[in-house]
């Protein structure tokens, strides 16, 4: 990644998109403080987070970040109140108040009558549930989510996605690494599109400026398609050579 410049206000819903190997989740890890980058600062809140020592930045992460992952990251033998308070084991806080608080969680993620239930027995939604509830359980003022809806139907996406918007409203910072380009049901407030050592940011005109991927359907801007062609008398651009192959072979 080169050469990026954001600046992103509290309270702001952010969704970032862009190809294969953009650099979307990079960025992700960087503003997450996983991810130190060679050149640069992160500032958040004032604070320079890789100016921390180790123990400074775990602290940080802990009280401002969320994360909310495609492939959920649920620990399978344990039960879906014992995932959401698993943060909560370096806090101090009693078994009883861990406890309280995960019950708590569970019911903003609609989860109240299964918190006794072992992860294997639950949906897709379900888990991508917990896994917003377990990144939720400190109050981070951020979460970062990387592709949530990925691996779920269109209706169960809708609901995640309905559990975003709502904590948007409640002041929640929400940076999303998103494939998918159905904007109308997502309504961030800011379109962010990745391209391989370039950075552009697009408002609610993006369709001014990006196309769409007749296959997977993401939004990618014309000159850095990974491949054209004509179809049936219209221009065709691709995300990706699989993609072209899906239909013109």
């Amino acid at each position: 990644m080169n050469n990026i410049s954001l600046e992103i206000k509290q309270g702001e819903f952010i969704s970032l998109m862009g190809e294969s190997g953009s650099g979307k989740s990079t960025l992700l890890t960087m503003l997450g403080g996983l991810n130190k980058p060679t050149k640069g600062k992160v500032i958040i809140d004032e604070i320079d987070i890789y100016n921390l020592s180790a123990n400074s930045l775990a602290d940080f992460r802990r009280e401002y970040i969320g994360f909310v992952f495609q492939s959920f990251q649920l620990i399978p033998y344990l039960t879906v109140i014992e995932n959401v308070q698993l943060p909560l084991a370096t806090n101090g806080h009693s078994k009883k108040l861990q406890a309280e608080l995960a019950s708590s969680i569970i019911n903003k993620v609609h989860l109240e009558s299964k918190g006794k239930r072992l992860i294997n027995e639950l949906s897709g939604g379900e888990q991508q549930r917990v896994a917003i509830a377990r990144a939720l359980i400190n109050d981070p003022l951020i979460l970062l989510t990387d592709e949530p809806t990925g691996n779920l139907d269109s209706k169960t996406s809708e609901d995640i996605m309905n559990i975003f918007r709502e904590l948007n409203r409640l002041g929640k910072n929400i940076i999303m690494v998103t494939h998918n380009s159905d904007f109308k049901n997502i309504h961030p407030e800011i379109f962010i599109y990745l391209m391989v050592s370039l950075f552009a940011e697009y408002a609610k005109n993006y369709e001014e400026y990006l196309v769409r991927d007749p296959v997977c359907r993401m939004h990618i801007h014309p000159e850095y398609a990974a491949d054209l062609d004509f179809y049936k008398g219209r221009i065709l651009y691709f995300c990706s050579f699989p993609c072209k192959e899906k239909i013109c072979g």
